[in-house]
């Protein structure tokens, strides 16, 4: 059954994880730069954080929810709220990895559930 906010959020999400990508090989980020630059981690955070931002904020967690049910939805708000109220407790080795694992997974996600819509 087609989900208009689902996919609506999922378009939405999409060109944010690619920015992720593209924002680590245009600076020429690393695992060490995220750590010890933080310029470098707000570059890779604010996207993660928008990400979460519209999955939960947004009002689309539901839709999401019925469209595709997955632990993904609730751990990118998840995300979301840690940026937002404990940002400097993060751990930049976890964002990292968050980046280069979780967010191209997403990504994935994403653009398979749109295509099935096609």
């Amino acid at each position: 059954m087609r989900n208009p906010d689902a996919i609506e959020c999922i378009e939405l999400i999409v060109p944010l994880c690619e920015s992720v990508a593209e924002r680590i090989e245009r600076y020429g980020m690393t695992e060490k730069t995220v750590a010890e630059n933080p310029d470098h981690l707000d570059l890779i955070l604010m996207p993660m954080f928008q990400i979460g931002e519209l999955v939960g904020s947004g009002g689309y967690y539901d839709a999401l929810q019925a469209f595709h049910p997955s632990e993904v939805w609730s751990q990118a708000y998840g995300l979301r709220n840690r940026i937002a109220h404990s940002y400097s407790k993060l751990n930049p080795a976890i964002i990292w990895d968050t980046a280069i694992t979780s967010i191209p997974e997403l990504l994935e996600l994403c653009t398979s559930l749109l295509e099935q819509q096609e």
